[in-house]
Order: C-alpha cells, then structure tokens, then sequence
C-alpha cells in the first residue's frame, strides 16, 4: 500500500543495487485515497531488475486470517482493482481459519460507537473469550486514546500493540 513518493524514494534508495526484495499485496491498493497505488508492485521487476534472468514473482494469495466470508467481502471491495487488472491482481482465497464474522454498524456520534464497542467487547468476554483473544484496529493514535478510555473506564483490560503506544500512558 505504498504511496508514489515512498515508492520513488525506495528507488533511488536502492539504485543500481539488484538485491530488493518486495512483498506486499496488490490488494493493499484499494488505500489509494490515501495514496496508495498498485503499480508499485506489478511494476516492481521491470523497476527493480535481477542481476541474472527474471525476476520471480509468487503470488501470495491465501489469506490464513479470514475465513470465506470476510474474504468475500474483501474480494468485493477489492473487485474493481481486480477487474482492472485482470489477471494481475488475483482474489484473496482462505486457508485454515476460523469462522468469521462480518457486520456493519452506523452510530450518529462518535459517544454512541464508543458506547457499542464497549458494550460489545464485554459481552463477547462473557461469552467466553479471552480478553487477550480480542483486538480493537483504529486509524490512528487519537482513535486510539478514546478507545483505550472508553474500555478502560469500562473495566476492560486495555494494552496499546505497537511502537507509538499512547506516550501519555505511564510505563
């Protein structure tokens, strides 16, 4: 999902050096509203060339994650990426997973959907699982901080996953 100035900068970054290895998911460029863009990668052994014969391309395409059924909704939403690039972009397919869910909630204030991810965090803990088997994903650090309030408040065992964390939290 790499944007083209990250793209250009990799380029010069590695030029006239043939040891780059990418992997990544065409896919990912259904981000192009933040940039992204799939040329990155389908172009990436003509840019980036082996020192001998071509360069070997293998396909990455089971997702071990998801089940069919959020898979299927993603194929959907990545459907015109692949329509456009038929037989450059290929659908993401299930290996071994656990069945998924896929829902769609709309909340008038960002208080009510806070308020419903607490209120279904909790109860799918009393449903019995684990509170370390359930993860939140937010677009960033600000999300983040009022989702780790509202959980917290909550009584909901909270860990922030990742480099930046939230700095105002105490060690």
């Amino acid at each position: 999902d790499t944007n083209i100035a990250q793209y250009l900068w990799l380029r010069l970054l590695a030029q006239g050096n043939p040891n780059v290895c990418c992997v990544g998911d065409d896919d990912q460029s259904i981000y192009g509203w933040r940039g992204a863009s799939v040329s990155n990668i389908l172009n990436f052994p003509e840019v980036f060339p082996a020192r001998e014969g071509p360069v070997p391309v293998l396909p990455l395409t089971i997702n071990r994650r998801s089940d069919e059924r959020i898979l299927a909704v993603a194929n959907r939403l990545a459907a015109p990426l692949q329509e456009k690039y038929a037989g450059k972009v290929a659908g993401l397919v299930p290996g071994r997973a656990d069945p998924g869910e896929v829902g769609v909630e709309v909340f008038e204030t960002q208080a009510d959907e806070l308020a419903w991810l607490t209120t279904e965090i909790r109860a799918t803990h009393r449903r019995g699982a684990a509170w370390r088997d359930m993860a939140v994903l937010s677009r960033d650090n600000a999300h983040a901080e009022l989702v780790f309030d509202a959980l917290s408040t909550a009584g909901v065992p909270v860990e922030i996953v990742g480099l930046a964390g939230l700095v105002r939290l105490p060690e």
